[in-house]
């Protein structure tokens, strides 16, 4: 578990998450570019600003998180949980995410039309 910590302005690329809880944490303006994190909660997280580019993000629940400004480029969102995301202004071409989940997530008309939208959530992750 990581709670309450305020991890900004730095440069961790290939960084690995597995089966954590993040929450009330802030990685802005943070580089995480080719990271792998399978089996998360990530809840009230600041991710405004971040490089997540390249990023296996699969099987996770994000809750109350914010990617405004981030750069989600071929980031990979399959078999995620949404509630309540905020993408303002995040560079989402090539990131992969299901139609379904699509359908609750607000992105723009501009974003819409960059992703890389998946049938459904392919296989698995390990861990």
């Amino acid at each position: 578990m990581l709670a309450g910590a305020k991890l900004e302005h730095l440069t961790l690329p290939r960084t690995f998450f597995g089966r954590s809880e993040i929450s009330n944490t802030s990685f802005k303006d943070t580089v995480l570019t080719e990271s792998t994190a399978h089996w998360n909660d990530f809840i009230g997280v600041n991710f405004g600003a971040a490089d997540l580019s390249r990023s296996d993000l699969r099987a996770c629940v994000f809750e109350r998180v914010r990617f405004t400004g981030a750069s989600l480029v071929g980031a990979d969102f399959r078999y995620c949980g949404f509630k309540n995301c905020i993408f303002t202004n995040a560079d989402v071409a090539d990131a992969k995410f299901t139609r379904k989940a699509g359908m609750v997530l607000k992105f723009s008309e501009e974003q819409m039309s960059v992703i890389d939208w998946q049938a459904d959530d392919g296989d698995e992750p390990e861990g």
